[in-house]
């Protein structure tokens, strides 16, 4: 073997190495979310940006051009998230299961029949799993429940929860929604940095 090739079977094995290094620390984010009327869902967008910005971090894309995922993994079973995180050679797996996405409207009676208050809220409700592919474990199962207040009305004397002034309109919805994913895409980023300075990632 002359000294060329010897040259670059040592650059090939040098490149093979360091990826393997890089996917030893990947994250992959498994997301299944219901379907939101109001607005279009960017939070895996959102979760990635904040992820990558932890340097010891990576982004594996396990369900993009990869033919053998048509999408994020729809089961939450932990044998089958793990099972998926080695196929594609994560070292964590986030699982995001949002199962419910709503508009609520509360009330607060201060003074029955003469003084109320209601307060309509962005909501989203589901479960985060962190899994630990190499440790074949559950890290954390964190319930999420996030809402975010879109308007808030005093009633005197009439209690009407029917009142336009209630009504969120077409575009606020939108932007409400958008909020809401910032805040549960900041809340899995915590959660996440706690690994990364408990050195998780190196070992």
């Amino acid at each position: 073997m002359n000294f060329r090739k010897l040259l670059g079977l040592v650059f090939l094995l040098g490149c093979l190495l360091f990826n393997l290094a890089v996917a030893q620390s990947g994250i992959i984010v498994n997301l299944k979310i219901a379907d939101n009327p109001w607005a279009d869902s960017h939070l895996k967008d959102k979760l990635e940006l904040n992820l990558s910005t932890i340097s010891q971090v990576s982004i594996i894309r396990a369900d993009a051009n990869d033919n053998s995922d048509a999408g994020p993994l729809q089961t939450s079973h932990l044998d089958d998230l793990i099972e998926h995180g080695q196929r594609h050679n994560g070292r964590f797996l986030i699982d995001v299961f949002i199962n419910r996405i709503d508009i609520e409207k509360r009330k607060a009676s201060l003074l029955p029949g003469l003084i109320s208050r209601y307060q309509v809220y962005g909501t989203a409700v589901g479960k985060i799993r962190i899994v630990d592919i190499k440790k074949a474990r559950l890290v954390e199962l964190i319930d999420l429940d996030c809402s975010l207040k879109a308007k808030d009305r005093w009633q005197f004397v009439d209690d009407n929860p029917n009142d336009g002034d209630l009504k969120v309109s077409a575009d606020k919805k939108v932007i409400l929604f958008d909020r809401l994913e910032e805040e549960i895409a900041e809340k899995i980023f915590k959660e996440v940095t706690k690994l990364s300075k408990g050195n998780h990632f190196g070992d």
